[in-house]
């Protein structure tokens, strides 16, 4: 069914309705898009990182792959681990 047709059946103007379906769109589902690959960090080695950044101040003001290169975790890029560390969220706080 077209646009146009739908508008008309609800009895919303065109110019509303676009702008209703503009707003409502989503670039990007909820869930994790990997294309199938297999996460960088599982969710105790995420945890480690969490842990190690908590107990110390001068960790907590490292990137997340720094941490996880000197407990020997760094096995991806810095983009990945970070995505990671997100999607296990654990945000970073800057002051």
């Amino acid at each position: 069914m077209p646009r146009k047709e739908l508008f008309k059946i609800h009895n919303v103007a065109e110019r509303t309705g676009y702008q209703i379906l503009k707003e409502g769109t989503m670039r990007r589902g909820p869930g994790v898009h990997n294309r199938g690959r297999k996460r960088i960090l599982e969710d105790h080695q995420c945890a480690a990182i969490e842990a190690v950044e908590d107990a110390n101040f001068s960790f907590a003001a490292l990137s997340y792959y720094s941490i996880a290169k000197d407990i020997s975790l760094a096995n991806g890029s810095e983009c990945a681990i970070q995505r990671n560390m997100a999607d296990f969220s654990v945000r970073t706080y800057r002051a």
